[in-house]
């Protein structure tokens, strides 16, 4: 489906991406919405960012974030993906070496928010049209104006490779954080949490820029 209720363009950074890289992939899911299975390697990554949410929230709210571990299996059992009991067991292996490692690199930091839900429509600057209904789920705001997006692979994508494949994501949350509250976001940034036999957790820096690359995107992505 791709209009809302209320008939306006449903705009996501997915969407976008999909659009962008491959319209038939873009087409299949959201206008002939083709069901899909999940592979490990994606239940592994949905997992493990449902142990880090639970981190980020506890940070958030002051609490105690509990084992981590526990939420990553619990994710993991829950998915729909066809994993072995030994794929299981490496799975758990790699998460532990990849939890303890970010743990020790960021656990001090201080989270003004995080897995925001948000919404905002999308208006041209130059014409005043209404282009569409953003949304997006934010994995973490900190508090010194840093918008956090994480990922998950077997391989560390180069500092090029990182920009190209997540700046329209991150233009898409850093206008929903600015249309929807009055916090600053001074840089995004990308966390890649690696599968490697010795894990490894890279961060790339994505600057602020302006949104008129990503207001042509919208305005393309609504005419096409």
């Amino acid at each position: 489906m791709i209009l809302t209720e209320d008939g306006l363009l449903k705009i996501s950074a997915s969407r976008l991406k999909a659009w962008t890289s491959c319209p038939q992939k873009w087409a299949a899911t959201y206008i002939e919405e083709r069901p899909f299975c999940p592979t490990p390697a994606m239940a592994f990554g949905s997992a493990l960012h449902r142990a880090l949410e639970v981190h980020h929230r506890a940070q958030w709210l002051g609490h105690e974030s509990g084992i981590l571990l526990d939420a990553f299996t619990e994710s993991l059992d829950s998915s729909d993906a066809e994993v072995s009991s030994k794929e299981r067991e490496k799975m758990i292996g790699q998460a532990t070496g990849l939890l303890s490692l970010y743990l020790e690199r960021f656990s001090d930091e201080e989270v003004h928010a995080a897995e925001l839900m948000l919404k905002a429509p999308v208006i041209d600057p130059e014409t005043g049209e209404d282009l569409g209904e953003l949304t997006g789920i934010i994995d973490l705001v900190t508090a010194d104006g840093r918008l956090v997006d994480l990922k998950t692979g077997a391989r560390a994508p180069s500092s090029l490779q990182a920009v190209l494949q997540n700046q329209v994501q991150l233009d898409c949350y850093r206008y929903l954080v600015q249309e929807t509250s009055d916090v600053y976001i001074r840089t995004g940034e990308i966390r890649s949490l690696i599968r490697t036999k010795e894990p490894k957790v890279e961060v790339t820096e994505l600057p602020s820029r302006p949104f008129d690359a990503f207001i042509d995107l919208v305005r393309r992505y609504k005419r096409a």
